[in-house]
């Protein structure tokens, strides 16, 4: 389940620049327990997808210099934003030390210096003026020579170059520690070294780390080749508390004042949790902006039926969507689903359930149109890195894959935990030409084998450093052979036991994951033409799996071995397709999954499902009485249906009517109908009973028209209904409706909607002025033809427009 955070950001410098461009920094897992929380239970760490509200301080109230913000932030403390998680950064927070050149001069410019996160200096070079002042050629000469370090650091990480140690701070001094040594690092000039910490400095109140200092030296080194000073600009490294750190994507601006609280001492992140009302502060956040909307109890039959081919039919606004988040979430997790419905849920928590479920590839969604072609939707060839044509899977093959593999019983179980273990990725031999020697040997002797490195014992190497020298050694004459390098010192010292390596088929396929059990060993008498060996435990080989299955929109890269980074991997569905999988009769134990078709009726049926239409049917899928299995066009593989797939579908009746769709379709698909409901209206908003309205004014569009186009309770639906906001539905959703239903005939309209006034009258949602033709054309002309009538929609109708509608209804 998605959470929700409150973030209290008192640091003018940062909030600044974050909220102007909309993308807010900051440390992940770091929330303090309330009250609650610290009897009943911890707090999680953000993840993707949950939602961030962000709480401004006394020092932003009384500092922020941005014109808008100061005339926004009046009061302290502020609710101010509202976001989500975008992306999690698997290292600790590096910033860059910055002080404008319009500080410089000041009696006390630290007081105007901030840390910069570099993922955030491209935004900064951006502006024009930052902490009220002009950023001046200086200024964005300093950025961009920041940015170059920035780039560089990044690209050692990603070589895995950059190892990072705790660190301690006082007066703006950093003391990282030097495990090498047994000592402590001061990020100077020199990198010197003490034995003990200085008087007074502590680590205690929270836990920070930079880059040790083997990796400060390399990235001096790597400036140095760029022709910037490395030894000054590592003195501007800073940092923040917290091993990660998460991007937040800011999508509202609210701006209220919480009353009669401030933000406590150390306390920088809170996790809103289901009946804690221990916080004050944080009540006032749920009290605004958390409204309970009450998930009322459905009895309908779209959340009864158990069939595995569904559609939802309606007019728009009828919660066809929402009903479909339901139904995947019931399919699912039968008894989270009953906890929903009969707790105290919002929407918003269920969304986010249903989001969850997204994340670890339990549900599938896609959109029809008429663009959208059985290549989309099964497989079609598609470009790999190599500029090849292979064959890829689309949205319903990929949910189809995981699900088998949820129940693929060839599957070895591993408990692993993710926090201390690393994933790899290995070619073993070359696929693509159907080169399986070396793949087989490995299969069948429970090893991975490198073959670069060349005829040499790397035993006794336990760094990259000692690898290089033996490698050299034996060959002088190729050093620009670095990936030789590389590969032996990832395989034999980046690779630990317990590891997880997936063993690539192209870029797009996986065929084996093994787990690590042996140390490296050589073989001077190999089978093969590989000589470098580690012993792994095969948890699965066969058929090819997709690479979405294990990585998070990424494909594999054509490097014969190299390490994944964090963020690239989706550890939940790995866990998922390793855990124990236990035969069982009860249909409860299987795990389902869910593809969602909106607008099913949008798409070329024919075109997009192709024979696949047939494999659909209960009975013919996989595993059934009457099983269907056929080869697929661009892969030649084989495929059937899993039978823990469920298929949903929408469409809206006011696009096109049931009667005319593809009858193939409609063959293989239960129809339930999702019409409006009144009943879930309020009767009293300012004079104007809503439900009653809506009744009334469907009964009309159906008499003139029909019940596929009437208009749904969801238009209406909304947290604290005002007249106002009634008004603007109308004139914004409703009318809009209206005059495509009735193809502009205003006569029909203007039935609908209760009649029409004279012009100026607001007790109607029209007013209607006759045009006298031989004021047009002359008495000569104008009298062949007839009066006619120009409408007008009212700006502000009064409340005596809504009432007219169900007036006659209460008589």
């Amino acid at each position: 389940m998605f959470n929700t955070f409150v973030y209290f950001s008192n640091t003018v410098g940062e909030y600044e620049l974050f909220i102007r461009k909309n993308k807010f920094y900051w440390p992940r897992n770091i929330a303090k327990k309330t009250k609650f929380q610290q009897i009943n239970g911890k707090v999680e760490q953000e993840n993707v997808n949950d939602t961030i509200y962000i709480v401004s301080g006394l020092k932003i109230k009384d500092n922020i210099k941005y014109p808008f913000l100061k005339s926004k932030i009046t009061s302290s403390p502020m609710l101010t934003h509202k976001g989500y998680v975008t992306k999690i950064i698997g290292r600790p927070i590096l910033g860059y030390y910055f002080t404008p050149e319009a500080y410089r001069d000041h009696k006390n410019p630290s007081r105007n210096s901030y840390v910069i996160p570099m993922e955030a200096l491209q935004d900064l070079k951006e502006l024009d003026t930052y902490l009220g002042e002009n950023l001046t050629h200086g200024d964005k000469e300093e950025i961009s020579v920041a940015l170059k370090l920035y780039n560089i650091i990044e690209k050692l990480i990603t070589e895995n170059e950059i190892e990072f140690e705790r660190c301690y701070e006082k007066d703006n001094t950093w003391y990282i520690e030097n495990k090498k040594n047994n000592n402590f690092v001061i990020l100077n000039n020199d990198l010197s070294e003490i034995r003990q910490l200085p008087p007074g400095v502590t680590g205690k109140r929270n836990y920070k780390m930079l880059p040790n200092k083997d990796s400060l030296k390399r990235i001096i080194d790597k400036c140095e080749v760029e022709g910037i000073d490395g030894r000054s600009l590592v003195q501007k490294l800073h940092t923040w508390q917290g091993k990660e750190f998460v991007e937040v994507k800011i999508t509202d601006s609210l701006f209220y004042p919480l009353v009669d609280v401030r933000l406590s001492e150390g306390i920088s992140t809170r996790q809103i949790t289901s009946k804690d009302y221990s916080d004050d502060l944080i009540n006032q956040v749920r009290k605004v902006y958390l409204p309970k909307e009450g998930i009322r109890e459905t009895k309908t039959e779209v959340l009864k039926m158990n069939t595995k081919n569904l559609i939802l039919y309606g007019p728009p606004g009828t919660g066809k969507t929402y009903n479909v988040a339901l139904k995947a979430i019931e399919i699912i997790d039968p008894q989270r689903y009953k906890d929903l419905i009969e707790g105290e849920t919002t929407r918003e928590e269920i969304m986010n359930e249903y989001k969850k479920y997204i994340e670890k590839k339990q549900i599938a969604f896609c959109t029809l149109h008429q663009s959208f072609s059985y290549e989309d939707f099964v497989e079609g060839l598609r470009s790999d890195e190599e500029g090849r044509f292979v064959p890829t899977s689309g949205v319903f093959r990929t949910l189809c894959e995981a699900a088998e593999l949820a129940e693929d019983q060839s599957i070895s179980s591993y408990d692993f935990d993710v926090n201390s273990i690393n994933f790899h990725k290995m070619s073993l031999g070359n696929s693509l030409v159907g080169d399986d020697d070396i793949y087989e040997y490995c299969i069948e002797n429970n090893v991975v084998a490198l073959g670069w490195g060349r005829e040499i014992d790397y035993s006794d190497c336990s760094d990259r450093k000692e690898v290089k020298k033996k490698f050299l050694n034996s060959d002088p004459d190729n050093e620009e052979r670095s990936f030789n390098i590389d590969a032996i010192n990832r395989f034999k010292n980046w690779i630990q036991i317990g590891d997880i390596i997936l063993i690539s088929q192209g870029n797009h396929r996986v065929r084996a994951i093994a787990k690590v059990i042996g140390e490296y060993y050589y073989e001077p008498n190999s089978e093969i033409s590989y000589n470098h060996f580690r012993k792994v435990e095969w948890l699965y080989h066969g058929e090819p799996i997709g690479v979405e299955q294990f990585l998070s929109n990424k494909v594999l890269s054509q490097q014969a071995i190299y390490k994944f980074l964090r963020e690239d991997i989706n550890t939940e569905n790995i866990r998922s397709i390793l855990s124990s999988k236990q035969q069982s009769s009860f249909q409860e134990d299987i795990q389902n999954f869910v593809l969602i078709i909106d607008e099913i009726n949008r798409g070329n049926i024919s075109k997009i499902f192709g024979e696949l239409i047939t494999l659909i049917e209960e009975d013919k899928r996989k595993g059934e009485l009457n099983e269907i299995s056929l080869i697929l066009p661009y892969s030649k593989k084989r495929f059937s249906v899993p039978k823990n797939v469920f298929i949903i579908g929408t469409m809206n009746t006011a696009d096109r009517s049931i009667a005319l769709m593809d009858t193939a379709l409609r063959r293989r698909f239960n129809f339930i109908e999702c019409a409006p409901d009144a009943s879930l209206l309020p009767e009293d908003v300012e004079g104007v009973n809503v439900s009653k309205f809506l009744r009334a004014l469907n009964e009309r569009i159906n008499f003139l028209y029909d019940q596929d186009h009437l208009i749904g309770h969801a238009y209406f639906m909304k947290p604290d209904l005002t007249f106002k906001d009634l008004i603007s539905i109308m004139k914004f959703k409703v009318l809009p409706l209206l005059q495509d239903y009735f193809y502009e005939d205003w006569e029909k309209i203007e039935m609908v909607l209760g009649g029409a006034g004279e012009f100026g009258d607001s007790s109607f949602f029209l007013n209607k002025s006759e045009k006298d033709p031989s004021k047009i054309f002359g008495n000569l002309l104008g009298r062949d033809f007839d009066k006619q009538y120009q409408y007008h929609v009212v700006d502000n109708p009064i409340k005596e427009a809504f009432i007219r509608l169900y007036v006659d209804l209460d008589s």
